[in-house]
């Protein structure tokens, strides 16, 4: 179990274990979780991503964890699972580890990451700018 593992939202697209990709980091809620990260400790660096189909990739309104029994709001949840007769909306990311970065001279990030394994989140919550 990992605890305040900070989440990052990426619209529209999941990261798969086992790929490298790259991530641009240019709003400021996303520079200062990576730049907290980063400055927090020594490598390896990990951050949990996870999927999200609006375009408001700041509502975590609709997200509580995997223990939520309530249904999301647009057709394309991440997971459902029918138990007992009700919905119980899980929320399935990836670990990311931190390989490299760059800053740009205008504030923004660029981020190699590697995809580790999927997580499910238990508990969301939002005590930083970003959720953890």
């Amino acid at each position: 179990i990992v605890e305040n593992l900070p989440i990052y939202r990426k619209i529209g697209q999941t990261e798969l274990p086992g790929r490298s990709s790259i991530v641009f980091a240019g709003y400021a809620h996303h520079t200062h979780m990576f730049e907290a990260i980063i400055r927090g400790g020594p490598p390896p660096w990990y951050v949990g991503q996870i999927f999200t189909p609006a375009l408001n990739f700041n509502d975590f309104g609709q997200i509580e964890g995997w223990r939520a029994r309530k249904e999301l709001c647009n057709d394309e949840p991440d997971a459902k699972k029918k138990s007992d007769g009700e919905d119980k909306v899980i929320v399935v990311g990836t670990l990311l580890r931190i390989v490299d970065y760059r800053r740009m001279n205008d504030g923004r990030m660029i981020l190699l990451t590697h995809a580790l394994e999927r997580f499910v989140v238990e508990h969301l919550r939002q005590d930083h700018p970003y959720p953890v």
